[in-house]
């Protein structure tokens, strides 16, 4: 089952990417495209950290965000840490330090995070939620899926991201430049629940269109269709 985020993006993409293909044979003005800047990652349940205390050495240590949100440290006790971002995380930890070490100076890795996937889609081999041990870009996530399809278009990959503030936002993306080589924007880095969608070529459009309506006919209804063409004299 795909979450609720993810069947949101992927049906919005649908959608926006069938009404792109109809407009200017798919071409789409760059300068219009919508993009907003990446929104911080918010710490959540599940989430393993690292915390290294700069002066404090013996306080280091792997924790992971507990159901309820919060983390079990030497010296605090409890600490909430669930739904914010890594340095309000840290100004939190460092005020609750302060009150037992002379220089609390925290730092914070987020070293595996919960049940965060990207969703990958279109003409890859294989489509379908994919998980994100870590930092994953548009690139990347399209090789685990599999790689594209000779059937794929890889100059307008389409971003769809539900973003807190600005809602929908879809992007497209060339993963090559002119040259061949992993464009800039390939290196995307994505966020939790993107989706990742691979459009057809128009040749493929066309491919299917020819197997749908010519190869998939009754091979006996086309022979007598064209034996009626030879009859009339229509085709010599």
């Amino acid at each position: 089952m795909l979450s609720s985020p993810v069947r949101t993006a992927l049906l919005l993409a649908i959608c926006m990417t069938n009404n792109v293909s109809a407009q200017s044979g798919g071409q789409t003005d760059i300068a219009t495209q919508t993009t907003q800047p990446v929104a911080e990652y918010l710490l959540s349940a599940g989430d393993v950290i690292e915390l290294m205390f700069y002066y404090d050495p013996e306080l280091n240590q792997k924790v992971q965000i507990r159901p309820d949100g919060r983390v079990s440290l030497p010296l605090v006790g409890d600490v909430e840490l669930a739904h914010k971002s890594v340095p309000a995380a840290i100004t939190d930890l460092e005020a609750s330090y302060a009150k037992e070490l002379t220089t609390p100076s925290i730092s914070l890795q987020i070293v595996s995070y919960a049940n965060q996937k990207v969703y990958v889609g279109g003409e890859v081999q294989r489509p379908g939620p994919f998980p994100m041990p870590g930092e994953l870009t548009v690139l990347a996530a399209v090789m685990e899926a599999g790689g594209i399809k000779h059937t794929g278009k890889t100059t307008q990959v389409v971003l769809i991201r539900n973003d807190p503030g600005a809602g929908i936002v879809m992007r497209y993306i060339s993963l090559k430049n002119r040259n061949g080589t992993a464009s800039d924007a390939a290196k995307t880095i994505l966020q939790p629940f993107d989706v990742v969608l691979v459009p057809e070529t128009k040749i493929a459009r066309a491919d299917r269109w020819v197997d749908q309506y010519i190869k998939q006919l009754n091979p006996a209804s086309l022979n007598a269709g064209f034996t009626y063409l030879f009859g009339t004299g229509v085709i010599p």
